[in-house]
């Protein structure tokens, strides 16, 4: 049915507010809604990212990507359709924030079991077609203690406790994600740019590499700064921040 191509997402601590439904809306059936890649492929804006607000009962005085420390140069890019690039270093889209159209789970459906819902579509969308971001913020949000993962910004204790934990199996685990989503563009075939299948492969490739180091620290260092020196840390995750957790992370 027509008024079914275009779905919001929701969870039970978030509220879209109607202004922001109406500018998601207005944003997707815009003309300039269409990305052309190379000569003669156009593509769809498939999702759009919008930002969080804080509920009005008591304002936390801050947004989700506040919270997630979100830099003005990632904005600029998925802007220019250059989202697959941001999302190959971490995910942005939270699932109560997002708007997509139906086609999309065309390609996104089955949805691979080593990843969320709303990262996986964000990253077949992003692959696939663009996504875009309304800059203003469209929903309230509900901060408590039961939030299955919450909008709130970690203190400098807590990044240093993380970058100390136990490396554990999570490598591994993103390793297995970024293969599966390797498998399913490969699968898409000419719906996905050569540039995104090469970039992917070397997304593994590298976390291939992270899920390999050794476990004493000292023998670390040096396999992670020659990655480093190629460029692999700040293409595919944050930079000093992965680097400094792969050298101080226990085990």
């Amino acid at each position: 049915m027509e008024s079914f191509r275009n779905w919001f997402f929701r969870d039970a601590a978030a509220r879209w507010a109607l202004g922001g439904m109406l500018a998601a809306i207005a944003l997707f059936t815009a003309v300039a809604s269409a990305v052309r890649v190379g000569a003669t492929e156009t593509f769809d804006r498939h999702l759009l990212l919008a930002m969080r607000r804080p509920a009005d009962l008591q304002p936390l005085g801050s947004t989700l990507f506040h919270a997630l420390e979100v830099q003005p140069a990632e904005l600029e890019a998925i802007s220019r359709g250059d989202a697959f690039s941001v999302l190959l270093r971490r995910n942005l889209v939270t699932g109560a924030t997002t708007m997509f159209r139906r086609t999309l789970l065309d390609a996104a459906l089955p949805f691979a079991p080593e990843w969320v819902h709303d990262e996986w579509l964000a990253a077949i969308a992003a692959a696939t077609g663009r996504m875009d971001v309304l800059p203003e913020p469209t929903i309230d949000y509900r901060q408590h203690a039961s939030n299955q993962i919450g909008a709130r910004r970690l203190t400098l204790s807590e990044k240093i406790a993380k970058a100390f934990a136990e490396r554990g199996d999570k490598h591994v685990a993103r390793l297995h994600r970024a293969d599966a989503l390797l498998q399913r563009l490969l699968q898409l075939g000419d719906r996905v740019p050569a540039a995104w299948l090469e970039a992917q492969r070397a997304k593994v490739a590298h976390q291939r590499f992270r899920a390999g180091l050794p476990k004493a620290r000292p023998l670390r260092l040096v396999p992670i700064l020659a990655e480093a020196a190629r460029g692999r840390y700040a293409r595919f995750g944050r930079g000093g921040h992965a680097i400094a957790q792969d050298l101080l992370e226990r085990g």
